[in-house]
């Protein structure tokens, strides 16, 4: 009976930190959005345009699509490198923008994402695209001379 005890023991911590573990690497895998975004939403079932500000730090994230005076929360549903999935949850302006959308972010690289935006239930496929921008305060423009002879 102890021998049972010990193995259900043993098994019980095994499961607790390989359960722990999933969650951390959760976390540590969503380090690459720290920061803040800035970029334009566009919808094509009307061809409507819209600001978008993401905010990332210390695990939070808050939305924010400040033309459309609404705001809210991202509820991470699941990631991994390069990849995050959420549930966006608007606490304010609700009657302006949908709730409950799902979002897909995709690191292109160091400074901008892709996010894609989903409502099955009115829209078959992607119902709204973003390209953010981590440096979008601070624009990197050069001077392209073309020599025309």
């Amino acid at each position: 009976m102890k021998r049972l005890t010990n193995f259900l023991f043993v098994g019980l911590t095994l499961i607790v930190c390989i359960l722990s573990t999933q969650d951390l690497h959760a976390q540590k895998s969503i380090k690459w959005l720290d920061g803040t975004w800035f970029g334009t939403g566009h919808q094509p079932i009307d061809d409507s345009r819209w600001s978008v500000v993401l905010e990332y730090e210390a695990g939070k994230l808050a939305i924010s699509y400040p033309s459309l005076e609404c705001s809210g929360n991202w509820k991470l549903v699941k990631a991994k490198k390069g990849y995050a999935e959420f549930v966006e949850d608007i606490t304010k302006g609700e009657n302006k923008c949908n709730d409950g959308v799902k979002v897909i972010v995709t690191r292109v690289d160091e400074r901008f994402v892709s996010v894609a935006y989903f409502l099955p239930d009115i829209v078959d496929g992607v119902a709204a695209s973003a390209v953010l921008d981590r440096d979008a305060r601070k624009p990197t423009y050069k001077k392209i001379i073309i020599n025309t002879l």
